[in-house]
């Protein structure tokens, strides 16, 4: 179970630094229509697997089932890091923190907020 929760976080992770990458280096171009279409489709693809891991791994990596309003596992992460109703050595909180600092922004600046979380 363990390895299993690794690999799709691998996976989904390698997944968002090409969904991040396209986003960044394409979107701000004015790029014809057919070239934007299968950008779009994989940012689909992308976010259909992101909130099926959120709610089946994610649930099991934070020991708490996804909330409906937080249906992406950025949105879990952003509530864990930024709702105070976690505290900063509990482990949810270092792992999110984690997630978000050394996996999501090195890619993505400021897609956890993290910014915005106090010192």
């Amino acid at each position: 179970m363990i390895l299993d929760i690794f690999i799709a976080t691998v996976i989904l992770w390698l997944f968002f630094i090409a969904v991040a990458t396209v986003k960044n280096k394409f979107f701000d171009k004015n790029h014809p229509f057919v070239l934007k279409v299968p950008m779009y489709l994989f940012g689909l693809i992308f976010l259909i697997s992101d909130v099926a891991y959120n709610y089946t791994y994610g649930s099991i990596a934070f020991w708490e089932f996804a909330d409906n309003k937080r249906k992406t596992l950025t949105a879990r992460l952003k509530h864990i890091l930024h709702s105070g109703l976690y505290d900063r050595e509990e482990w949810r909180f270092r792992l999110a923190l984690f997630m978000c600092k050394r996996m999501i922004e090195p890619w993505d600046y400021e897609h956890c907020a993290l910014s915005k979380l106090e010192s």
